[in-house]
């Protein structure tokens, strides 16, 4: 099957198949990873993303990663393994200068499901914290021209991301576009896109399906274009705006994603737009009840193995 779109296979999506190239001893060369290489191109896919560390132990594998990917027509986009780690992102802006790619995408957190109670101290500190750190680490960007990409990974919403590029500057920070996430701040994908879309330099196109729980809603994995992430309008924003920014294909963790809206505490950690999110959530949670009349169907799409639901998901998207 050829894809009719550019888009690059995030290994996120295969878990269980990236386990053999996830070995401890992390070899310079790692067959097996070269192996997931050869299945990204014998599915159209133009490109790979993946933390580099959770692969290779250090930069003396950086020749062999460039043949395995010369060798098989496919281009890299580079992930820091860990949160927001300043050690590990000044290797990967040598690294990443070596290879030739333009932006690291990071997370500022381990924080899911927007469970930012987790965190301490009050949120604005946090969104001081990434902007500290950055500025820490500028001069070796400016130098090598890297930027990083902050994902909003179920933490950090859109106002806190313009926050902080504002603050840092866009010449050295912009947004790594998590498609399905948004909901788990409250956010609409659409309109988290068109309310970032000028700071957008990487997408990770996931989709999820909403349902009601007792606290809320909880996000599930599922083939892409089969959920409520209305990709089909997120692709043709993406082409509206023509944003040059690549686009991964990311499938959800296994494990639901529960977002306690219910909880009495959850709206106090936003900085911003607390009525906005009053409202999304409403909204989100009336997909959630709309969807639970039809768990039956839902079900058979939410338990798909990960190959059949990659598969599922590139023929949705050649329709």
């Amino acid at each position: 099957m050829k894809l009719k779109k550019k888009f690059y296979l995030n290994f996120s999506s295969i878990p269980e198949l990236t386990k053999k190239a996830r070995n401890k001893k992390k070899n310079y060369k790692n067959a097996e990873l070269n192996k997931l290489i050869k299945l990204s191109s014998s599915k159209s896919f133009v490109g790979v993303e993946f933390p580099y560390f959770r692969f290779f132990a250090n930069s003396k594998s950086i020749n062999y990663l460039k043949n395995y990917l010369n060798h098989n027509n496919q281009s890299y986009i580079i992930d820091c393994e860990k949160k927001f780690s300043k050690t590990e992102l000044k290797k990967l802006i040598l690294i990443s200068n070596q290879i030739g790619t333009k932006f690291i995408r990071i997370k500022c957190s381990n924080i899911l499901s927007c469970e930012r109670y987790r965190y301490k101290k009050k949120w604005n500190a946090k969104v001081q914290s990434i902007v500290k750190k950055i500025n820490q680490i500028k001069p070796l960007l400016k130098k090598y021209k890297i930027k990083l990409a902050i994902e909003n990974h179920q933490d950090l919403d859109s106002c806190d991301l313009i926050d902080i590029i504002k603050k840092v500057g866009k010449n050295y920070v912009g947004i790594n576009f998590d498609v399905g996430n948004s909901f788990a701040t409250c956010e609409i994908p659409i309109e988290f896109l068109k309310k970032t879309r000028k700071y957008i330099i990487n997408v990770h196109l996931k989709d999820y399906i909403i349902l009601p729980t007792n606290k809320g809603y909880s996000l599930h994995k599922c083939p892409i274009m089969d959920g409520d992430s209305q990709i089909n309008k997120v692709l043709n924003l993406l082409k509206k705006y023509r944003l040059k920014a690549p686009v991964s294909i990311e499938l959800g963790a296994k494990t639901p994603r529960e977002i306690k809206v219910r909880s009495k505490n959850f709206f106090q950690n936003f900085i911003k737009e607390k009525n906005n999110k009053f409202k999304n959530a409403d909204y989100i949670m009336d997909t959630a009840n709309n969807n639970f009349k039809n768990i039956d169907k839902l079900k058979k799409l939410i338990s798909l193995n990960e190959i059949n639901m990659l598969n599922k998901s590139l023929k949705n998207l050649n329709q």
